[in-house]
C-alpha cells in the first residue's frame, strides 16, 4: 500500500510539473499583454517603448521594496507616468490598477489589470463610463491637494452605490499611486535644486565684493604712485 501511495503521489507531481511547464510562459504573455493593454490606456500619446523605460522607486511605505514607474515620452520628453498598485482590501479580495498621471501630478487615466469584485456591483471599477472612476479624470494628486477617501470616510471621493468597500480599496490604491508619483516629484525637484545655478542676490554680492577689491586695489596704486612722486619732487 505505501509503495502504492507513493507512486501516485509521484505520478500526480510529475503531472502537476508537466502542467506547470506548459502554461507557464503562455500565463506570463497573457499578464504581460494585460499590463502593457493598461499602460496604454493611462498615458497620454508618446512615442518610446513605455514597457521598457521604467524608473525604479523606493516605496514610500516600505522602504526596503522597490516600485516599478513607467515613463511615457513625445520626442524626449516626459509627457505622463504609469504606476501600477495593488491593494488587499477589495470585497473579493486583492485586485491590482495602473494609474497614470502627467507631469503635473493629474491622473490622466486609470485602468484595472485584474479584480475579483462582485459582477455589477463593485466590479463598476472597471467601466470607464462610470461615475465613480470617471471622477478621478483630470484630479490633481499632488501632495495631499485632495482627500483620497470615500465622503463616509470624510474624503472627497463619491463612491459606488452598494459598493462601498469596493470603493474603498479603489482609493486604497489610488493613495498608493499618489505617494509613489509624490516621490518621483521630490526627487525630480531635489534634482533640479541641486543642477540650479547659485542664487542671483549671491552672484550679485560676489560681483559688487571682486568690484569693490578692484576700486581698492586702484585707489592704493595711485596713492602709491602720487607718494613716489611726492619724493621725487623733494629730491
Amino acid at each position: 500500500m505505501a509503495l502504492v501511495l507513493l507512486f501516485i503521489c509521484l505520478g500526480a507531481s510529475a503531472a502537476v510539473a508537466v502542467v506547470y511547464a506548459v502554461t507557464k510562459e503562455p500565463i506570463e504573455l497573457a499578464e504581460a499583454a494585460k499590463v502593457n493593454d493598461a499602460i496604454k490606456q493611462v498615458v497620454p500619446a508618446c512615442n518610446n517603448d513605455v514597457a521598457k523605460d521604467t524608473l525604479s522607486i523606493t516605496d514610500p511605505t516600505v522602504s526596503s521594496k522597490m516600485d516599478k514607474v513607467y515613463v511615457a515620452k513625445k520626442d524626449g520628453q516626459i509627457v505622463g507616468y504609469a504606476i501600477p498598485v495593488t491593494t488587499t482590501k477589495g470585497f473579493g479580495g486583492a485586485f491590482s490598477l495602473m494609474v497614470g498621471f502627467t507631469p503635473d501630478g493629474a491622473v490622466y487615466n486609470t485602468a484595472v489589470i485584474n479584480h475579483q469584485e462582485t459582477p455589477g456591483l463593485g466590479a463598476k471599477i472597471t467601466d470607464p463610463n462610470q461615475p465613480f472612476v470617471k471622477q478621478w479624470k483630470g484630479m490633481n494628486l499632488v501632495n495631499g491637494s485632495v482627500k483620497i477617501a470615500v465622503k463616509k470616510d470624510g474624503g472627497d471621493i463619491d463612491a459606488i452605490t452598494a459598493s462601498t468597500i469596493s470603493s474603498r480599496a479603489f482609493c486604497d490604491a489610488m493613495q498608493q499611486a499618489a505617494d509613489i508619483f509624490n516621490s518621483i516629484n521630490s526627487e525630480s525637484s531635489a534634482s533640479a535644486a541641486e543642477a540650479a545655478p547659485a542664487d542671483s542676490s549671491a552672484v550679485a554680492a560676489d560681483s559688487t565684493a571682486v568690484v569693490t577689491t578692484a576700486v581698492a586695489t586702484t585707489a592704493a596704486a595711485t596713492t602709491a604712485a602720487k607718494g613716489v612722486k611726492t619724493v621725487g619732487n623733494k629730491k
